[in-house]
């Protein structure tokens, strides 16, 4: 079911507090790195405004989020069974995430060969500097990880996330599946100077002789006004994290095992009552938050 609360929230600079869980999981140093190609978007716009908040059922009907020369969409709630096709010829696969089609964002909810999947999505007015990422398992023994330089606005948030033998643990003793965005130093070799990245990687269980099991997609905007404070949380809770209405959750991790039900996952809740916004976490799962403003 499409819900489209067009809210438009002027978030002026504000202070944030913010919940810590429990995990201080990062993503590992890249060997090598891909950076990806920029997109041209004109001047960095002043101020955060947010332009629609967004959700899918699983009826998979793609849903127009608007123009994306004047808006950037994140993924903002990921729940249900992400469980693709795990033999020959490997599709569909299942997936959810916002997508730049045709000069427009488009909300997609894929169900593969599982139960369905169903997701939330945030669209803001910064577009300045706007790059995109992906990363996808590697199944060879020399990986690379694209990456986006560090300037002094930039923050990188999740925009999709795809599976194929499904987010769950395939092995005894696998680490929970999943994405993560964080902030790691480049060595590019040569005598080339060091440099700090957002980068993005990730974990999933599979077998390296497979085709890759499970990626996602980023973005990276500008935040020229404001600032932006991290959190996360797991097990099975909805905990506030974003202190008061001036401020916005945007996701920059999840992991865990999804092949529960439409409730079952990762979401970021505004709370009109409290004004907070909400991560709701369930079944051990995990989110990773950036509250900006």
């Amino acid at each position: 079911m499409k819900r489209n609360t067009k809210l438009l929230w002027a978030l002026p600079f504000t202070l944030l507090a913010v919940g810590c869980g429990p995990e201080g999981l990062e993503a590992e140093s890249p060997e090598a790195t891909v950076a990806p190609a920029a997109e041209s978007l004109g001047e960095t716009q002043q101020g955060l405004v947010v332009t629609g908040t967004w959700e899918s059922g699983t009826n998979e009907a793609d849903i127009d989020m608007g123009p994306s020369n004047n808006q950037t969409c994140f993924l903002t709630g990921v729940r249900g069974n992400l469980k693709g096709r795990d033999t020959f010829p490997h599709t569909p696969l299942a997936s959810v995430g916002v997508y730049e089609e045709g000069g427009h964002w488009r909300l997609k909810t894929r169900h593969g060969v599982g139960t369905g999947v169903s997701g939330s999505a945030t669209c803001i007015s910064n577009v300045g500097n706007r790059v995109s990422m992906s990363w996808s398992e590697c199944t060879s023994f020399s990986c690379a990880f694209s990456h986006v330089p560090v300037n002094a606005n930039r923050r990188c948030f999740l925009t999709s996330i795809w599976s194929r033998a499904g987010m769950t643990f395939h092995n005894s003793g696998d680490s929970r599946p999943g994405l993560l965005i964080s902030k790691q130093t480049i060595f590019p070799g040569g005598g080339a100077p060091s440099y700090d990245a957002w980068v993005m990687k990730g974990w999933t269980s599979n077998d390296a002789s497979e085709p890759a099991n499970g990626g996602g997609t980023a973005h990276c905007v500008d935040f020229p006004t404001g600032g932006a404070a991290d959190g996360s949380w797991d097990g099975n809770s909805t905990t506030p994290m974003c202190n008061g209405p001036a401020t916005v959750g945007l996701l920059r991790g999840i992991f865990g095992d999804f092949t529960g039900g439409q409730g079952d996952g990762v979401s970021l809740i505004k709370n009109v009552g409290t004004g907070w916004t909400d991560l709701k976490v369930t079944n051990n799962k995990a989110g990773y938050v950036s509250c900006v403003w």
